[in-house]
């Protein structure tokens, strides 16, 4: 297929989404490149979910598409296995969910591209008022108590030790704290000056060195109370926002399978339907 001819099809999907009126569209004959070439089109104008039908081909969408555009591409891991059992990568898993969700709650005038699996989605996260509220944003040159913050560090369970390696340690020395907050691929580096922040910077935590100074910084603890209400992933997008979901009426509800809190395949079915939804795939029945 040319790319012209591509380029023609992309530019169809995209206009059939630029109505107001929401509506779910069926693939069929679609090619292994179908579901990146789509996702990239769409992304200019809206945020996009793919969900696959498990880990190992959420994966691999995510690297292809980090290939093309990796600070915009989000991976959203689930936190369990189906039995309910903790997942082996668990507190990687926890850092790369609460990196998307804090993105998405900043409202950001950038869109994402999302990727994730039925496993994943089902699962569900705080809401946005709660996530919101218990995370916590520094800007550079501001004014900030030195007690207040290693305070804020305590109450959140963050762990102090002598160097900080992985999310959810911190470190002091005199006035520099070192924190790894669960939302950041890499620790930061706050230095004060008579309780102003100074500077501000990531650091690579196998060598300890700085390698990029930054305007501002938000710390966000690991909550797990399950006290608080919870909701989907779904909830933090818009209506207006894109899923693409592959053989997703095919896959099997186990939300009572485990003492492990999911939503039901017809809770997120049925929420689904709220978006602009495109479905492809083996299983892809012309209804939901």
């Amino acid at each position: 297929m040319s790319n012209s001819v591509i380029e023609n099809y992309l530019n169809q999907l995209q206009l059939k989404f630029s109505f107001t009126n929401k509506k779910t569209l069926f693939v069929e004959n679609y090619n292994s490149s179908f579901s990146a070439f789509l996702i990239l089109t769409l992304f200019k104008e809206r945020n996009v979910l793919h969900i696959l039908s498990d880990e190992e081909q959420a994966l691999a969408s995510f690297n292809e598409l980090s290939s093309f555009n990796s600070e915009h591409t989000f991976f959203f891991p689930a936190l369990y296995y189906a039995d309910g059992q903790p997942h082996k990568y668990y507190d990687f898993n926890f850092q790369q969910r609460t990196a998307l969700l804090e993105r998405l709650s900043q409202n950001s005038s950038q869109n994402s591209i999302i990727v994730s699996y039925y496993d994943a989605i089902t699962e569900p996260v705080l809401n946005k008022q709660e996530f919101s509220k218990h995370h916590f944003t520094l800007n550079k040159h501001e004014k900030i108590s030195y007690n207040f913050l290693l305070e804020f560090l305590s109450e959140y369970h963050f762990v102090k030790s002598e160097f900080v390696y992985f999310p959810g340690q911190y470190a002091v020395r005199g006035n520099i704290i070192d924190v790894f907050s669960y939302a950041n691929e890499y620790p930061i580096r706050i230095e004060l000056k008579n309780d102003i922040v100074d500077r501000l910077s990531e650091f690579h935590p196998s060598t300890q060195m700085s390698f990029r100074q930054i305007e501002k910084i938000s710390i966000c603890p690991k909550v797990e109370d399950q006290n608080i209400e919870l909701v989907s992933l779904l909830d933090y997008l818009s209506e207006s926002d894109c899923i693409i979901a592959k053989d997703i009426d095919l896959l099997e509800d186990y939300s009572d399978h485990s003492d492990i809190k999911r939503f039901s395949k017809q809770d997120i079915l049925s929420s689904l339907q709220r978006f602009n939804f495109i479905k492809y795939g083996i299983g892809t029945k012309k209804g939901c």
